[in-house]
């Protein structure tokens, strides 16, 4: 079959093809190509004048500049070989592009002599943006994740100097009010024995009764700063105005109530939780604030879930700037709060900004 004959057979055979193809003679010269290799390319090359592929520029998968003299189809016909595995980067004239595998294969008559080459182009574009996607979705979650350990160990740490300062305010209480009160009771009630007067024994026990009023009153104030009876007995509500009443005895601080006697978690956890929250809440805003006034506002969901909102006019700072990981010093912090409500189905939500105010609203699911 003369060259010509073999040629325009494949022509016919490309031109019906879904796939960019073209073909070059033995001096790579190029002689064809379809529809879909003009569309992929940008442009349609000069036939019998181009020389190699019809490109407008080429690049290697590293971005570096391939020659057209350099490119798998002059390698094939250069070489008298066939080249496959080979990948990439066609840039049209608008400066778009493609990843593209050419799979260039010699053309030979029954004789063995070389016709030419016929290329087809395999875009894999869509792949590589594909793979592109897959590749920052995983490097994305590989960073939430690390930051998220960052957060979680960093909060490990901040629960440990939390519970540690905890046991030193106790223990100093302990040292400086209750044992110091009952020694003093115990000194007191030897000084009685040994008194040798009617008179000396009643002032003494008198004494005596005052120092276990004052220890007993210690306890009962410790005991309610750590878990108010009220809270367990009563309920997150009964709790709230409990908490507002002690904010303003030890701090000075006002805490308006605009609460709702139905918002009671059914679920004790979940009442202890948001009462812990709102009590962190209003340490920050004695800490940091610098008001002397906080709101605290609860409300029945739809759904039955409860909110509760703890909001100030103080200073205020901005939400975008500061990551989770900076835990308010001196207490569990903004992401340990949001880490126990996300724990049972909770969320957290800050709105803030320099010098107008925090706004943070709590909400815990209705208990199923």
């Amino acid at each position: 079959m003369a060259q010509s004959d073999v040629l325009g057979s494949i022509r016919d055979l490309m031109v019906a093809l879904p796939a960019p193809v073209y073909t070059c003679d033995p001096h790579g010269f190029v002689t064809f190509f379809n529809r879909c290799a003009a569309e992929l390319w940008g442009r349609e090359p000069t036939v019998g004048e181009e020389q190699w592929c019809g490109a407008y520029r080429m690049f290697q998968r590293d971005d570096t500049p391939l020659a057209h003299d350099a490119c798998p189809m002059a390698v094939a016909l250069r070489e008298n070989r066939a080249v496959v595995g080979e990948e990439i980067i066609v840039e049209r004239p608008d400066g778009s592009r493609a990843f593209v595998q050419p799979r260039p294969q010699l053309v030979r008559d029954e004789q063995g002599t070389l016709l030419g080459g016929v290329n087809v182009l395999i875009d894999v574009t869509a792949i590589r943006k594909e793979n592109r996607s897959l590749k920052q979705q995983v490097a994305q979650r590989t960073a939430e994740s690390q930051l998220r350990g960052d957060q979680l160990q960093a909060l490990a740490s901040e629960l440990i100097h939390a519970e540690e300062r905890e046991r030193q305010r106790v223990a100093q209480l302990l040292h400086d009010d209750l044992q110091q009160t009952l020694a003093a009771a115990r000194w007191q009630l030897e000084a009685v024995r040994t008194g040798v007067t009617h008179e000396s024994h009643e002032r003494g026990l008198e004494q005596v009764r005052c120092l276990l009023d004052d220890a007993i009153h210690a306890t009962r104030s410790l005991t309610a700063e750590l878990s108010p009876p009220v809270l367990h007995d009563l309920g997150f509500d009964a709790g709230v105005k409990w908490l507002a009443s002690w904010m303003q005895e030890k701090f000075d601080l006002t805490v308006k109530l605009d609460t709702c006697a139905e918002a009671n978690p059914s679920d004790e956890a979940a009442a202890v939780l948001l009462y812990q929250s709102v009590r962190e809440l209003l340490f920050n805003v004695v800490k940091h604030a610098c008001v002397e006034e906080a709101r605290v506002s609860s409300t029945m969901l739809e759904d039955g879930g409860i909110r509760v909102v703890v909001a100030d006019n103080g200073r205020g700072y901005n939400v975008a700037a500061r990551t989770e990981t900076h835990l308010v010093e001196g207490g569990f912090g903004l992401f340990a709060i949001r880490q126990r409500l996300l724990g049972i189905g909770g969320q957290l939500h800050v709105e803030s900004g320099l010098d107008q105010g925090t706004r943070v609203t709590l909400s815990v699911p209705l208990r199923r």
